[in-house]
């Protein structure tokens, strides 16, 4: 994983399964949506965010298919023509997105290495991520089911990145990492949303003048006309 200033995160995933019983392949879980309480000082905030997954790619002429379940993406890999057991290796990549939080100006780091949506074990995990300034001293690690507090500290840092391992992951448990970069905004230099404002009006005015040309033209009602009838004088 690949962190950049400008908060664009690039994920290069390589799974290698074991398949005891026949199977097509596998669905990979990959969460877009998140909902988070934070306490910062004496308040609770409650923030939604949202991180589309972009720049998908699935190697080895893998055969996939992609869905959108619950605000998640998921991938199903392999051939639906060919049965498999033993090992089998899934390369994919993806990049997606990361914004302000909504939190004055603190920036955190705040990523599901794992997602809690995996329906089968994991026995080992092994990851790298590269951050663009470095890493701060206090780093937390959870393991376990969704809200788990269990920590874990496998890992180790050279410099800007951070190499780490985790065991025994179970169905539906997931691996976070979380650690606080900044209190005055001053780590990344997010890209700011396009202000489309200024378009939405130029267009709008620009639809009037056309609506009421095209008025002029074609719609405006024909003035009426008396026409004068002449009959004999009375008398």
């Amino acid at each position: 994983m690949n962190v950049s200033e400008n908060g664009l995160v690039s994920v290069d995933t390589t799974l290698e399964v074991n398949f005891g019983l026949e199977s097509h392949g596998i669905y990979v879980y990959i969460p877009q949506d998140y909902k988070m309480v934070w306490t910062v000082g004496s308040k609770k905030l409650t923030r939604s965010y949202h991180w589309p997954i972009i720049n998908l790619k699935v190697y080895d002429s893998m055969p996939y298919e992609r869905s959108i379940v619950d605000g998640a993406l998921y991938l199903k890999l392999g051939d639906p023509n060919i049965l498999i057991t033993g090992y089998k290796n899934y390369h994919y990549s993806y990049d997606f997105r990361l914004r302000d939080l909504g939190l004055d100006g603190i920036e955190l780091f705040y990523m599901n290495l794992v997602g809690t949506g995996w329906e089968l074990p994991i026995t080992e995990v092994e990851y790298k991520i590269i951050l663009p300034k470095g890493w701060p001293q206090d780093i937390f690690l959870y393991q376990g089911p969704q809200g788990s507090t269990q920590t874990i500290e496998t890992y180790s840092i050279d410099q800007n990145v951070l190499y780490g391992t985790a065991s025994n992951l179970m169905p539906k448990e997931g691996l976070t990492i979380y650690t606080q970069l900044s209190d005055d905004g001053s780590y990344f230099n997010f890209v700011k949303p396009k202000d489309y404002s200024l378009s939405i009006v130029l267009g709008s005015l620009v639809l009037m003048v056309a609506m009421f040309l095209l008025f002029q033209k074609v719609g405006k009602d024909r003035p009426l006309m008396i026409t004068p009838q002449f009959g004999p004088i009375p008398g």
